[in-house]
């Protein structure tokens, strides 16, 4: 079920997500699930709204509503990644997840870009700053550091990686402690 994880998850309930199904009484937006053999069991697993899930059991809802569909992991991947783009904007990092989820699952870059109305300059640049350490992506979501001034950090800072490693970028404890202090 790993395939499935998204860390997003951890982070608890969205209070926006949660005073709308409060105030509503219900969750309309139908819940998207795919169903996965697990040793002769079919177990239900949540691709898209697992934060309506949460938020139904917080308001002690006893039904949602469902839609079932294939368990291809190409097309949960594409409706997960539809769903998270759309939702809000995204930090670099949280759209870095995606779309690597989506590299991961046999997607190209091109076809990543056309799903989620971007170029696909736009992809690497958001693999790149997604690769960048925590206290960057912390920098960038309280508007203390912009994504181009991270990636410009990066250039003045990184160290470049192997070629043929398959990693963009490798920083070193020294590097971060420049980076930070930049």
């Amino acid at each position: 079920l790993a395939k499935y994880y998204d860390k997003r998850t951890d982070a608890g309930l969205d209070a926006g997500i949660n005073l709308a199904v409060k105030t509503l009484g219900a969750v309309h937006t139908p819940i998207f699930i795919t169903q996965v053999d697990m040793d002769g069991s079919m177990v239900d697993v949540v691709i898209d709204g697992r934060q309506r899930v949460l938020a139904a059991k917080a308001n002690g809802l006893a039904q949602v509503p469902v839609l079932i569909h294939s368990d291809s992991e190409k097309v949960n991947v594409l409706l997960e990644a539809s769903a998270n783009l759309a939702r809000r904007a995204n930090s670099p990092a949280e759209s870095a997840y995606v779309f690597r989820k989506a590299l991961q699952a046999g997607l190209s870059q091109e076809e990543i870009a056309a799903m989620a109305g971007v170029t696909p300059a736009a992809i690497s640049y958001a693999l790149t700053v997604g690769d960048m350490p925590v206290f960057i992506h912390q920098m960038i979501e309280k508007e203390k550091l912009t994504p181009t001034a991270a990636l410009q950090l990066s250039k003045t800072f990184g160290k470049k990686a192997p070629k043929g490693s398959g990693l963009t970028k490798i920083y070193d404890s020294k590097d971060q402690e420049e980076m930070k202090a930049a």
